[in-house]
């Protein structure tokens, strides 16, 4: 029943609450408080560091714990911006994509991230903060969870966005949700899928503890926009 971006917008926003006109993905800036737009503020020198430091004890960690193996890091463009598209599957997805991509690429990317997992507490907001992840709330905060992505996008930088909006129960790929398809049709970036596999088995849905799987990371073909319309 949805024809156009406007309808898309419509239905992501229906529900939510302290709605707008104002167009999240034509003025980002205009949608989010102060206290939001600070996750989006550049890291200053000692903040790369500790960003660096980070991404090389989730390298080290998931390859240690995980046996990750990654195939594709050539298939990841030379130049953004670009939406990386993982399937979601397990808590572990996003450490996985973290320490599939190389250093210096992961200090031009954001990361849409869960509310109730990378904010919950002091320890994983200062993680998210210097991982460069902003608030995505999937029921609750539509308007801002596009404001980010496209204020992200419209600065030229790269952004991993999760289109399933939330952990698979089952393990397999779920429908998409409407946010990326209104940040394609507007930003036009190459999209570039992910496949991950051994992390639900790892730490599926619902579980505290996980097991030593190994997790494979596949990064696939870039698709230009205009394919995907």
């Amino acid at each position: 029943r949805m024809e156009t971006v406007r309808d898309l917008l419509e239905e992501a926003c229906s529900g939510s609450a302290g709605a707008s006109d104002i167009d999240p993905l034509e003025a980002p800036e205009e949608v989010l408080s102060d206290e939001q737009k600070r996750w989006l503020r550049p890291l200053g020198r000692m903040g790369r560091g500790i960003a660096r430091a980070q991404y090389s004890i989730n390298r080290g960690l998931m390859h240690v714990l995980f046996g990750l193996q990654v195939d594709g890091r050539e298939n990841l463009p030379e130049y953004g911006p670009y939406i990386l598209a993982p399937n979601h599957v397990s808590h572990l997805d996003p450490f996985a994509v973290g320490a599939a991509l190389p250093t210096e690429r992961l200090m031009d990317t954001y990361w849409g991230g869960w509310t109730g997992a990378a904010f919950r507490n002091v320890l994983t907001r200062f993680v998210s903060r210097y991982g460069k992840i902003v608030p995505v709330d999937p029921d609750r905060g539509a308007l801002s969870s596009l404001a980010f992505a496209a204020a992200v996008l419209k600065r030229e930088e790269n952004l991993v966005w999760f289109p399933e909006g939330e952990r698979s129960p089952s393990g397999e790929l779920q429908e998409f949700k409407a946010g990326i398809g209104m940040l394609v049709e507007r930003f036009r970036p190459i999209v570039v899928p992910v496949w991950i596999e051994g992390a639900y088995v790892a730490l599926p849905r619902g579980a505290r503890v996980p097991r030593f799987q190994q997790i494979k990371g596949m990064i696939g073909e870039p698709i230009e926009a205009g394919e995907l319309m």
